[in-house]
């Protein structure tokens, strides 16, 4: 699951803690825990992705750094098998 929720992934706040107890009740968890966007001095990660909880240990994500919107998109690459491929990243 993943969208602009609105809610600050970065700092432990009840925002953050409501909506995280109802998913993690359905093995559902949260897995962006860096900047995904950023306004003059201050960065927020109001956009999300949730995983199921036995995907945990079986996904790649990082941030892709556009610059089309105040907010960066998230690229994230979950594994079926049992190990996580990591991609080469290039720099432009």
């Amino acid at each position: 699951m993943c969208g602009d929720f609105n809610i600050h992934y970065l700092t432990d706040n009840l925002n953050k803690n409501l909506p995280d107890s109802v998913l993690y009740s359905y093995n559902i968890v949260s897995i962006v825990d860096f900047p995904t966007g950023i306004q003059n001095t201050s960065t927020s990660a109001i956009d999300n992705l949730f995983i199921h909880y036995s995907r945990k240990e079986k996904y790649y994500i990082s941030p892709l750094f556009k610059g089309l919107s105040d907010h960066d998109t998230q690229l994230v690459l979950i594994n079926n098998a049992d190990t996580v491929i990591v991609p080469k990243t290039t720099q432009n």
